[in-house]
Order: C-alpha cells, then structure tokens, then sequence
C-alpha cells in the first residue's frame, strides 16, 4: 500500500517543479527576452564618413547609449561576392570600447547619387547599391527625377521586390554579415535593410512612387519582399535581435492615404515575430503625431509583454543651432520644440495613449552637444538646456525600460 503513496508524493514533486518552471519562463518572459535586456537609451544615427571630431563628442557623451551606423551595401561589397568588413568592424569595436552599443543598418538603394556610374541615356547609379547589380541583365532598373541626396538629378534604382532579388543578390551580403558579426555584444541590433535607405518605406519622393507603380509595385508585393527580407536575416542571425525602421508611409501617395494601413499590417506582423519597432516621424503637434500612433497599435501587445522593445525618433533633427532654425525642415526647433516634442513621444497626455518607449532615436545635432567635455566654441558648442532635457527624457526611458525587461 506504500508503493502508490510514494509514486504520488513522485508526481506531485514533478507536478510542482513544472509549475515552478512555468512560472518562472512567465516571469522571465514578463522581464523582457533576455536578448533585449541592456538596449534601452539615446541612440544616434551616424552616416559613414563621420568626422573625427564629431566622434569623439559621441564616445565622450554621458547620454549616447548606442550609435546606428548606416552601411552601404556597395562599400562591404564593391564586387559581387568580394566582401570587406574590416573598416566596419574597426568601427564596432572602437564603439564598444566606448560602452556604445551598435545598429548595424545595411543600407540597399537611396538616392544619393555618383555620377561616375551612368546608364547608356545619363541616368546615374546611386551610391548604396553596387554598380554590379546594375549589370545583371535580370534585373530590371527604375529611373526617375530623385528627390533628397539626388538634388533632383536622374538616378536609377533595382527592382529588389523581384521574386528571387533578394536569395540571388542581397542574402550572400547578409550571410557574410552573420559570420563576422552575429553574437557580438557591441552589436546590439541588425537592422535588415528593405527601402529608401534601408527604411520600410518604398519610396518617399513624388517622382520615386510614381516610377515605383509604374514599375508594378503594390502593398502586397512590398510586404512579400519585406518578409523574405527579413527571413534571410533570420535564417543567418541566430543571437542578435533584429530592429525595423518605418516611417509615415509606405510608398508616397496621398490618394492612398500613403497606404499606411498596409503599414500598419505588416508592423503588427513583424512585432509579433519579435522584431523590434522604430518608428520614425516624431513632431510636436497632434495632428501630425497621430499616425505614429495609429501605427503602433498593433504593436503595443508585443511591446507590453517585452518581447520586442518600441523606439520613436525622426530622421530630421529635433534641435538645431540658431543659424538652421529658419530652415523649413527645421524650423524653430530649439530648446522648447525638442521638449515639447518628446513628450509625445511616451504619451500619457492629450488624448494619447501611454507608450513603453525604451529607445529614442535622435540625430547629430542635438547629440553633438550633450557632451559637458566638449571643447567647441561654435553653435556645437556643449548646451547644458539640451543635455538637461535629453537627460530626464532618458530617465523615462530607462524607467520603462526596468518595468518591461527588469533591472
């Protein structure tokens, strides 16, 4: 009659280990996957070429958490097959020696624009994307008047939504990043590039979208392509996480309200395959804050949960010095814009819904002069209004951050 008693007392011990491994997987999951943990604060987007002086502010900066390096595809592989890493990993390390964690962002097409690479009619190849590709009779090429970097000058960009581009042409590049860099703790996140420079927008600028649907691009071939994109990055990075960057727009076209809709469906889908959201596009009015947020609600459940971590950021500067602030893209953004500004980016306030923003993504202005060592006289000079205000910006972050993926 003992024997059964002891074979109980046997499956209530097993029954109660489980349980506790059970809640204690919950527990853990409620901290945030372990991945994510320690990639809160300021980030800084950095384009190749940052000058020396300019870097040293960074590295010194008490408030620079991490930089977002944005690597073009044509300079790790000017020649299809032939990679070369070691100027970027030179940069990982000098950031990582800094306590800096690292973005690596690969950069496919843009429309910066280099004229020593031409087409037959004087259409120019931009500088991201290797001339190699353009030589490949199958893959098709779409020109257009270019906006940003191309100063309004022809340039030509790939049909990368092709059904097989992205196997054949950009996943050799991906696998040879996986081998030197996945699992290296300076490298926080690996940003698969997909659009403008490496954004998931398609294509910002008039002229690109309208090349763009010319050409048969839809919302459901972009989320293909997106998917497949992001498929290869897993299938080659197996311990670092991975991190999109969106804006307002999928395509621009305001008939199609920008197909933000369709945006919004593929960052539900992405987040819930544990991809890390940054969403760009942050101003200091309502009406213009209001799509970020309709964005992101389908993302708030991965967020809350702490599987995937929300950054909000724009690609303009938030702060500018005097001379810039009548500029149009920038204008009066000064101490009081960049306050007002970041406020909407937790929310909690007008209307808006609180966000568990753990990651700011800033630009070099206002970043340059957070550092209180900084020796420069000019308008960079070291801004302690501006320091002051990142600073207490950064203790929401941190704090949010405690609350999602622990201490």
């Amino acid at each position: 009659m003992t024997e059964p008693h002891n074979v109980s007392i046997h499956g209530l011990v097993v029954s109660t280990l489980l349980l506790l491994l059970a809640w204690c997987s919950l527990a853990e999951a409620r901290a945030g996957d372990a991945p994510l943990r320690g990639k809160a604060g300021l980030y800084v987007r950095l384009d190749a070429g940052v000058k020396d002086d300019e870097k040293r502010l960074y590295l010194g900066s008490p408030l620079v958490d991490a930089v977002v390096l944005m690597v073009r595809w044509r300079s790790v592989e000017p020649k299809k097959g032939e990679f070369h890493f070691e100027s970027l990993q030179r940069e990982v390390d000098e950031w990582g020696r800094a306590g800096k964690g690292v973005v690596l962002s690969l950069k496919p097409y843009g429309q910066t624009f280099d004229s020593r690479h031409e087409t037959s009619d004087g259409a120019h190849y931009v500088m991201e994307t290797p001339p190699w590709v353009y030589q490949r009779r199958d893959i098709r090429v779409i020109e257009f008047i270019g906006g940003g970097g191309a100063r309004g000058q022809k340039i030509a960009l790939p049909e990368v939504w092709k059904e097989g581009f992205v196997e054949t042409q950009m996943e050799p590049v991906v696998k040879a990043l996986a081998k030197t860099f996945d699992g290296n703790p300076h490298v926080w996140f690996m940003r698969p590039g997909l659009g403008h420079i490496g954004h998931m927008t398609a294509q910002a600028s008039p002229g690109g979208s309208r090349a763009f649907l010319n050409a048969g691009w839809t919302p459901e071939a972009w989320a293909r392509y997106c998917q497949r994109v992001f498929d290869v990055y897993r299938k080659h990075f197996h311990k670092t996480p991975l991190l999109l960057i969106a804006e307002k727009r999928l395509l621009a076209n305001r008939s199609r309200l920008h197909y933000m809709p369709e945006e919004a469906a593929m960052l539900r889908e992405f987040a819930s395959q544990g991809v890390t959201i940054v969403h760009l596009g942050l101003v200091n009015d309502l009406p213009g804050i209001r799509p970020i947020y309709s964005d992101l609600q389908g993302v708030l459940p991965s967020a809350n949960n702490g599987t995937i971590r929300i950054g909000i950021g724009d690609d303009w500067p938030l702060w500018v010095p005097l001379s810039r602030r009548e500029q149009k893209v920038t204008l009066m953004h000064d101490e009081g814009f960049l306050r007002q500004t970041l406020r909407y980016a937790f929310g909690g306030s007008d209307d808006l819904p609180r966000i568990p923003t753990t990651i700011l993504y800033l630009q070099p202005p206002e970043m340059m002069v957070t550092n209180p060592k900084s020796t420069r006289t000019d308008e960079l000079a070291y801004n302690p209004a501006v320091y002051d205000i990142l600073k207490q910006a950064r203790m929401q972050l941190l704090a949010n951050d405690a609350l999602l993926f622990g201490k």
